[in-house]
Formats: structure tokens, sequence, C-alpha cells
């Protein structure tokens, strides 16, 4: 693939197929152990197989910390992003910028055409294509 950054491109050639999930019954002190762990800056969170939610660093702050919740008390479901942004993996690499911007938001969980999650594109993914606009917020 080429450095050379290119709105025609798929989203399938970019996506990060291994996504890190969690399920929605977890709690936040499991969810920040996971990222830790696993060294990423979200999660998306499941319920019966499906995509419920997502969890990012910023919603653990926003969410628990500054509100002085007990993370081992407080349920990934209490607090994930319920309404979450996805788009197909033959999408255009150009809607999902768009989405981006539009939502004010870093990651794109990509979902097969029976609902399933099949990988994920964040703007340090777009970033990496030498793509001159980035999502910053």
């Amino acid at each position: 693939m080429s450095r050379s950054f290119e709105l025609v491109m798929k989203v399938n050639e970019v996506m990060k197929r291994k996504v890190v999930t969690i399920e929605s019954k977890e709690t936040a002190a499991e969810a920040a152990r996971l990222m830790t762990e696993k060294g990423v800056g979200c999660l998306v969170a499941t319920k019966e197989g499906k995509i419920a939610g997502i969890v990012t660093e910023r919603d653990m702050v926003i969410r628990i910390i500054a509100q002085n919740l007990n993370p081992e008390k407080v349920k990934v479901e209490e607090f994930m992003t319920r309404s979450v942004v996805t788009y197909p993996p033959d999408a255009f690499i150009s809607e999902v910028i768009h989405a981006m911007s539009r939502h004010r938001i870093r990651r794109v969980p990509i979902v097969d055409n029976r609902g399933r999650l099949a990988g994920i594109v964040t703007a340090y993914d777009i970033a990496l294509l030498g793509c001159p606009w980035m999502p910053t917020h």
C-alpha cells in the first residue's frame, strides 16, 4: 500500500482487524486494566455478541474519575457511549473521515453485513496514511 493518501481507498485496506472488546457488564476497573494490558485507547463494548457501545480513555476520565465514582463498582454499560457510528468494510475511507469530522470522533468500528465487528479505523490509522487531515477532537 502506498503511503500517499487516497480518498478512494476502501476501509478494509486501512482498518485494524484485531479489535479489543469488553462485555458491557464488566466494570470500569476491568476496562482500564484491559486498555492498559492491550495498549489501546478504546474498547468496543459488546452485549450478546453485538456492539453495545464504545469506551474511550476520555469516557473513563470524564464519567468515572471526574465524578469520583468507584471503578470497581461502575459497569461499562453505565458510562459507555451507546450511539456508535459504524461503517461497512467496503465503504470509502473518505466517508469515514467525513463522519469523524461531523461527529467529532476518533474511532469508527467496522461491521460486516451481519452486524458483526470486523475491525476498527482510528484517526491515527488515517494519519499514518499521510492524510493531511486528522480529527483533533
